[in-house]
């Protein structure tokens, strides 16, 4: 059996960064939106804002998931369980992406609406990595990698040798000559979650008009 030691480079390595101590935003905004008069006063922004918070908080949820199976897959090499555990994080790393993607492409819907407030528009800064146009089109360029995959495999044309699924490697998520370091997922993750945290807190002012 394998140990830790013996465990080639295209295996995900044991301690990757996890995001446990961010706390859930969705409900929270709810309880603000219900309370204080969280949120915009403009409807399309205010869906914008509650979609982009829930989106995010997906896609920290399905990343702790993955990291969760990715500790269990080394804690279990002894036995003959731990591929089951590197395969499982698979679909939560997937599904990470997917709504990491979608979070991108909600806030910046909502920074550029002329009809939000405008200190709202501004808690979406520009100058972040995952805003940056390279962060997006990787992210949506390793989806669409996967998408077409399935695609190829069910039209039984896919050339002998080639990549069959995501793969959580030493480097980060790879897939084909597609690769998300684990850095850079965790950078872009986090500074969602500030985006997030800060539009979940957002009241307009009394004079505020959309």
């Amino acid at each position: 059996m394998l140990s830790v030691m013996e465990l080639p480079e295209s295996f995900p390595p044991k301690g990757l960064p996890d995001l446990k101590e961010l706390r859930p935003l969705a409900g929270w905004f709810g309880v603000l939106r219900a309370l204080s008069g969280a949120g915009s006063n403009d409807f399309v922004a205010a869906s914008l804002q509650s979609n982009a918070i829930r989106l995010c908080q997906a896609a920290i949820s399905e990343y702790q998931l993955g990291i969760l199976a990715i500790e269990a897959f080394h804690q279990t090499l002894e036995n003959l369980t731990p591929l089951h555990w590197a395969i499982a994080s698979i679909g939560h790393f997937e599904s990470s992406l997917w709504h990491l993607e979608r979070f991108i492409k909600h806030a910046k819907a909502l920074r550029s609406l002329h009809s939000a407030e405008m200190d709202l528009r501004r808690t979406i800064p520009k100058s972040l990595a995952i805003f940056k146009q390279d962060a997006e089109r990787r992210i949506t360029r390793l989806r669409h990698q996967i998408a077409h995959l399935e695609s190829v495999i069910q039209n039984r044309e896919l050339p002998q040798g080639s990549s069959i699924m995501l793969r959580p490697t030493r480097t980060g998520l790879v897939l084909g000559s597609e690769c998300i370091t684990w850095s850079e997922l965790e950078q872009w993750l986090r500074e969602a979650y500030d985006v997030s945290e800060k539009i979940t807190e957002f009241v307009p002012k009394p004079d505020d008009v959309p």
